[in-house]
C-alpha cells in the first residue's frame, strides 16, 4: 500500500473569500448622499403650458374643419343617392319629373300632398306614408350639416321645375326630355328652413338676391352652410357640386328653368 503523499511545500490554495454565510467579508459601505426632489420651477410649468395652448390652437380648428369636410361629403352622398331615387321615379312614370308634391286634382291643399320625400320612399326602402312628420328620421333627407330638429329637412326641390306655385297642385308634371340642358338645370340644393316655418321641401330660384349665408335668412332659399361658404347641388342629370354665392345664380335663370 503506497502511502499518501503530503508535501508540505505546496499547501493547498486558499479561497478568496469564504462560502460559508458566517464567514462573508465584509465590503466596504459607500454612503450616498440622499437626492434633493427637483420639481418644475414656474418658467418651466408656464412653458408647458404655452406650447399645449398652442397645440390646441392648431389642432382644434383641423378637427373642426375635417367634421365640417366631412358632413359636406355625406351631404353629397344624400343629394346623389335622392338624385338616383328621383331617377328611377321619373322612368316609372314615363319621364316626370318629380315635383315638390304630386298634382292630383283631388288634393286642392298643397299642405295635404304629397310630398317628394313620401313619393320617393319606396324607392329608399322605406313605405310610402304621406305625413312629412314620417320622414324627419330619414338620414339621406337630412342634411349632416343643418342640425336636428323636429321638422327638418336639408334639401328643397327648385320651384321651377315643379308645377306647382304653392297654390294649386292640379297642373300637369313637367317631362324629363323638355329640359335642354339637365347637366345645367338645378333639382335639389341644401336649403334653409326659418326656426319657426313647417315643412319647408323646396326652394325658390335666387332672382330676388336673397341668400342664406349668415342667420337670420328667409325660408325656402340655398343655405351655403359648408366650409368654403358652399352650397350642395343637386342638378336635373344626377351629378352633384359645390357652389358658391358668386356662382352666377342671381343672373342666369337658365340654371333654374328648364327651357
Amino acid at each position: 500500500m503506497i502511502a499518501q503523499l503530503h508535501c508540505p511545500r505546496y499547501p493547498p490554495p486558499v479561497p478568496a473569500f469564504s462560502i460559508n454565510p458566517s464567514k462573508t467579508p465584509v465590503h466596504p459601505q459607500t454612503h450616498l448622499a440622499p437626492r434633493k426632489a427637483h420639481g418644475f420651477t414656474l418658467i418651466e410649468l408656464l412653458t408647458v403650458i404655452a406650447i399645449i395652448g398652442i397645440l390646441a390652437a392648431i389642432i382644434i380648428p383641423t378637427v373642426g374643419r375635417v367634421r365640417a369636410t366631412a358632413r359636406s361629403a355625406q351631404c353629397k352622398s344624400n343629394l346623389r343617392q335622392i338624385g338616383v331615387a328621383a331617377a328611377m321615379w321619373s322612368e316609372d312614370r314615363k319621364g316626370d319629373i318629380l315635383p315638390i308634391h304630386n298634382s292630383k286634382e283631388d288634393r286642392p291643399n298643397p299642405f295635404n300632398a304629397q310630398h317628394w320625400p313620401s313619393l320617393l320612399a319606396p324607392y329608399i326602402g322605406r313605405t310610402g306614408t304621406e305625413s312629412l312628420a314620417n320622414y324627419t328620421d330619414v338620414p339621406v333627407f337630412l342634411c349632416p350639416g343643418l342640425g336636428a330638429g323636429p321638422e327638418a329637412f336639408g334639401y328643397g326641390i327648385n320651384v321651377l321645375i315643379s308645377p306647382t306655385n304653392g297654390s294649386s297642385i292640379a297642373r300637369p308634371l313637367l317631362k324629363m326630355n323638355a329640359v335642354a340642358t339637365p347637366s345645367r338645370t338645378v333639382r335639389m340644393t341644401d336649403n334653409y328652413r326659418a326656426p319657426a316655418d313647417k315643412w319647408r321641401v323646396f326652394v325658390r330660384q335666387p332672382s330676388y338676391g336673397k341668400w342664406k349665408t349668415t342667420p337670420p335668412g328667409e325660408t325656402g332659399i340655398m343655405d351655403f352652410r359648408h366650409p368654403g361658404q358652399t352650397c350642395n347641388v343637386l342638378w336635373l342629370d344626377g351629378h352633384v357640386t359645390s357652389e358658391k354665392p358668386d356662382t352666377p345664380f342671381t343672373t342666369n335663370n337658365d340654371l333654374w328653368d328648364l327651357l
